[in-house]
């Protein structure tokens, strides 16, 4: 099979086009996503055994990248905006299947991608990626009518830029979790 590569401008571009996620499984089908993402080879067939996730996390991680265009809040975003979600949205997951914890990989590996590709925002890219469990964590398992909840959520999340795009994110990632999952009380 003939090598795949693309700049490091171009692979910039990709997460501005608007129908990300069929280009994305079509380079995927074809065993090339890999080649201009190299990190998403770790995860790639990697299966999710927590009772919760219906795909495999390479799946997952395509899913979620189609999810956020069914998302109104998405629709309303700038195309600046819209890139840095589906990069996170893409990388959100790429550091399973390692010793440490995911979301501290992952963030690691968006991070650096993002710099050596001159994408904007690294910094929230991390960011968003280290903390992309916390709202649907703190929805599920905490009280959120406790005032130290709150304010420790509060404390990470800062501002209202970073909590849209963590809503965002967060809805996203439960969509694309498996058929189903994603109801009125989640």
């Amino acid at each position: 099979s003939k090598p795949f590569s693309l700049s490091k401008e171009n692979i910039k571009k990709l997460f501005f086009y608007k129908n990300l996620y069929p280009l994305f499984f079509a380079l995927y089908r074809a065993d090339k996503l890999e080649s201009i993402i190299p990190a998403f080879e770790k995860i790639k067939y990697l299966a999710q055994f927590d009772g919760y996730h219906q795909y495999p996390v390479d799946i997952h991680s395509l899913y979620t990248l189609k999810e956020l265009d069914s998302i109104e809040e998405f629709q309303h975003l700038n195309k600046n905006e819209k890139a840095l979600l589906r990069f996170a949205a893409f990388f959100h997951d790429l550091g399973k299947g390692r010793v440490e914890e995911h979301s501290i990989v992952g963030a690691r590996i968006a991070k650096e991608f993002a710099e050596n590709i001159n994408f904007h925002n690294p910094e929230i890219i991390e960011k968003l990626i280290k903390h992309h469990t916390l709202m649907s964590n703190i929805a599920q398992r905490e009280d959120i009518f406790n005032d130290k909840v709150i304010l420790s959520f509060a404390e990470i999340v800062q501002n209202k830029e970073f909590l849209k795009y963590l809503y965002i994110l967060t809805i996203a990632d439960i969509k694309a979790v498996g058929k189903e999952v994603f109801n009125s009380y989640k």
